[in-house]
C-alpha cells in the first residue's frame, strides 16, 4: 500500500500566548477573616446545640448514677422534713424571781403537828447490838423490864401533860413508870372523824424481876381514877417489855465492858445514822442538829467458854421539818415580796440548823425554838403545767404579754421546732419548761 507521506509530517507548533508557560508559583489562597479574640475562660466551650423537632438532635441521656443520687437527695430530705415535724415541739427557758439572803441567827418557833406555820414531826428508830467480852466472876444483878408505849389523848383538843413518874397499869396490875415528863397532843378532827393526840415513850417496870416480861398489852393511868380522863387518856404496848431480871450473872472487868459498850455505840449511831437517812421523805428536812442518839444497857446473854456478850440498844430520834412550811417561814422572815405566792428554797439542806433550847425533848415538847444560819436562796414557784396550758397553741411573739400573768416569772425565752414555725404546739405535752435558778455562790 503506498506509504502516506501526509501523516509523517508534523507541522510546526504555533506558539502564542497562551501557550506560553507560566513559572511555577505557589498557589495562594484568599484570604480569610481573623477570628475574634477568645478568652482563657471561653477555651472549653462549645457551641450551643440546639435540641427538638426537625434538628436531628436528641438530648443526651441522663445517667443513671446521676439520677441515682438526685433521687437519695430527694428522699433524705423528705425524711429530714418528716422527722423535724414527728420531734416539733418547744422548750421554754423560764427565769424565776429569785432572791439570796444571808440568814444570821434567825429564830423560830415551831409546834409539834400544827397545820399551819411551822411544824415539826418526830421519828424515832432503835437496834440492838451485842459483843462478846471474856468474864472475870459471878454477880448478883437486878434489872427492870422495860418497853415502849403510845400515850393517846382522847380527851381533849388542848395538850396534856404528864410528870415524871407517871404510873401506867396493866390488866393484870402490873406498873410501869416514865422516867421524865411528856406532852401529849389534844384530839383532832380528820374528814369527820375524831383522831386521838399521841405520844411515844418508854416504860419502866416498878419492880425488877422476869414477872415484868410482858407482851403487848393496854394500860390505864391510876392516877386518873375518878378523873373523866381515866377513860379518855390511856396507853397501848408499841413493843414487848423485856429485859427483867433477878440472878447471878458471869462479871467482866469495868475496862472490858467500857471499851466493849464503845465499840457497840459506834456500831449503832453508823446504823441508825443510815437507817434513818434512807426513811426520810422528800417533803421533810432532816438537820443533824435534829438529831439525838443515846443508849441504854441490855440483860447480857451467855457466850460460847467462859465469856459474856455485853447487850446495848440505840435509840435515835429526830426532829423533821417540812420543807414548805420552813420555806415559807425563811421567806416571810427574809424576803416577804417573794412570800406572796408559793416559794422553794433549793438550799434548804445546806444550812444551819441549831435548837436553841437545850433542854428540848422532841418526845415530851410540844414546841421547839431552833436557829438558821446561811446564804437563804429563795425562788418563787409556778405552776409549770398551767403555763404550758397558756403557751399551747399561741404565737411566739406573745411570750412576753402570756407569761406577763404570772409575778412568780421573771423572764423566759422560746426555743420552737422546726425552726420554721412561729407558734406553740397545740398539745400541752411538747411544751418541756426548763427552770434557770442562780446557784448561791454564783450571785453577788
Amino acid at each position: 500500500m503506498p506509504r502516506n507521506i501526509l501523516q509523517d509530517i508534523v507541522p510546526p507548533e504555533k506558539r502564542t500566548i497562551r501557550n506560553i508557560p507560566l513559572p511555577n508559583r505557589p498557589r495562594q489562597e484568599p484570604p480569610r477573616p481573623s477570628p475574634s479574640p477568645r478568652l482563657p475562660e471561653d477555651e472549653d466551650e462549645e457551641p450551643p446545640k440546639v435540641y427538638g423537632f426537625g434538628s436531628g438532635l436528641k438530648p443526651p441521656a441522663i445517667s443513671s448514677k446521676r439520677l441515682l443520687w438526685v433521687l437519695g437527695g430527694v428522699v433524705i430530705l423528705l425524711a429530714v422534713i418528716v422527722l423535724m415535724s414527728l420531734t416539733a415541739g418547744a422548750t421554754v427557758t423560764v427565769t424565776p424571781k429569785q432572791s439570796i439572803i444571808k440568814a444570821e441567827s434567825e429564830t423560830f418557833t415551831a409546834e409539834k403537828g400544827a397545820t399551819e406555820g411551822l411544824s415539826f414531826e418526830t421519828v424515832r428508830l432503835s437496834r440492838d447490838s451485842g459483843s462478846s467480852v471474856p468474864a472475870t466472876g459471878e454477880e448478883k444483878v437486878e434489872r427492870k423490864a422495860s418497853g415502849r408505849i403510845v400515850i393517846y389523848n382522847n380527851y381533849d383538843a388542848k395538850e396534856q401533860r404528864l410528870i415524871k413518874n407517871t404510873r401506867f397499869e396493866t390488866p393484870e396490875g402490873l406498873i410501869y413508870r416514865i422516867n421524865e415528863s411528856v406532852v401529849v397532843p389534844g384530839k383532832t378532827l380528820k374528814n369527820g372523824e375524831t383522831v386521838p393526840g399521841s405520844v411515844e415513850v418508854t416504860v419502866y417496870a416498878d419492880e425488877p424481876g422476869e414477872k415484868y416480861n410482858i407482851g403487848l398489852k393496854d394500860f390505864t393511868i391510876p392516877g386518873f381514877k375518878g378523873d373523866p380522863r381515866y377513860k379518855s387518856m390511856y396507853g397501848r404496848s408499841k413493843t414487848e417489855a423485856t429485859g427483867g431480871f433477878i440472878g447471878m450473872v458471869k462479871k467482866v472487868s469495868e475496862s472490858d465492858l467500857k471499851t466493849a459498850q464503845e465499840t457497840i455505840h459506834e456500831k449503832l449511831r453508823l446504823e441508825l445514822e443510815k437507817e434513818v437517812a434512807s426513811q426520810i421523805p422528800e417533803t421533810v428536812v432532816l438537820y443533824p442538829g435534829a438529831v439525838t442518839i443515846s443508849f441504854e444497857p441490855l440483860a447480857q446473854s451467855e457466850a460460847r467458854g467462859n465469856s459474856v456478850k455485853v447487850n446495848e440498844r440505840g435509840i435515835l430520834t429526830a426532829v423533821l421539818l417540812r420543807k414548805d412550811m420552813l420555806a415559807k417561814a425563811l421567806a416571810e422572815r427574809l424576803a416577804p415580796q417573794l412570800a406572796e405566792g408559793e416559794v422553794e428554797v433549793p438550799n434548804l439542806d445546806r444550812l444551819s440548823f441549831a435548837i436553841a433550847d437545850r433542854n428540848f425533848h422532841p418526845e415530851r415538847d410540844s414546841k421547839m425554838t431552833f436557829a438558821m444560819n446561811g446564804d437563804v436562796d429563795i425562788v418563787a414557784q409556778f405552776d409549770e403545767e398551767e403555763v404550758k396550758a397558756a403557751l399551747t397553741g399561741k404565737s411566739k411573739k406573745d411570750i412576753q404579754a402570756l407569761l406577763g400573768n404570772y409575778p412568780a416569772i421573771e423572764r423566759a425565752e422560746a426555743v420552737i421546732r422546726p425552726f420554721w414555725k412561729q407558734s406553740f404546739p397545740s398539745n400541752a405535752k411538747r411544751i418541756r419548761i426548763e427552770k434557770v435558778i442562780v446557784e448561791p455562790s454564783v450571785q453577788e
